[in-house]
């Protein structure tokens, strides 16, 4: 954009980041532990009609009713103008005994939250604004070493690199396969987690602030 409708030259443009400084990371991250019969699921940020929060509700529901006898908890900290109409999806889910709404909490209430979940959701429906913006959530789930799961867009594939998994299509039932798959696969989230941390030093404030 500031190429073209700017008018810029190379010279004229820095990138600056948005990160968390380095003392924002978890330096006793949760081990990745075996979750075939529980789970923990966490999802820090806006809630609007774009983040796709909706599709990660009906996704849980998916999941439980192909096996009712999975423990899932999913925690979602945030607010917007579709809190209300999340809410009243998890009731006609009847997820209400699964799902946390927190609202928006202090940064060290959130911390422990987020760093004791399993896997850590970026629910962002693919499109040109979200395919372009770098979301704060996606360092600050790497920053405290918890494996990342979204759809696929340019920026949050940049940002996370190999410490997510990507869903190709957008839906709640590609989701909820793709959640089952890195459930399985505790040696693949201990190989994410330990990317997320690396990563996270690469991205952290103290990086950006000289540019």
């Amino acid at each position: 954009i500031a190429f073209s409708r700017g008018k810029k030259s190379s010279s004229e443009i820095s990138i600056v980041r948005s990160a968390p400084k380095y003392d924002f990371s978890n330096s006793k991250p949760k081990i990745p532990e075996d979750c075939r019969k529980q789970i923990k699921l966490g999802y820090l940020g806006t809630m609007g009609t774009q983040e796709g929060i909706d599709l990660l509700l009906n996704a849980v529901a998916i999941l439980l009713k192909r096996n009712p006898k999975l423990f899932i908890t999913l925690e979602l900290i945030g607010d917007g103008p579709e809190r209300m109409n999340l809410m009243t999806l998890a009731k006609q889910l009847k997820l209400l005994n699964v799902v946390n709404f927190y609202g928006r909490i202090i940064d060290e209430e959130m911390k422990k939250v987020i760093a004791n979940c399993d896997i850590a959701i970026n629910p962002d429906k693919p499109s040109t604004l979200n395919d372009i913006s770098s979301m704060n959530k996606i360092v600050e789930y790497m920053a405290l070493g918890v494996p990342i799961i979204q759809f696929n867009s340019k920026e949050g594939a940049f940002t996370a690199a190999e410490a997510s998994t990507y869903v190709t299509e957008t839906n709640s039932e590609a989701l909820a396969d793709e959640i089952e798959s890195l459930m399985a696969n505790r040696q693949k989230r201990v190989l994410m987690q330990q990317i997320a941390l690396v990563r996270f030093k690469q991205l952290c404030w103290e990086t950006q602030e000289p540019t």
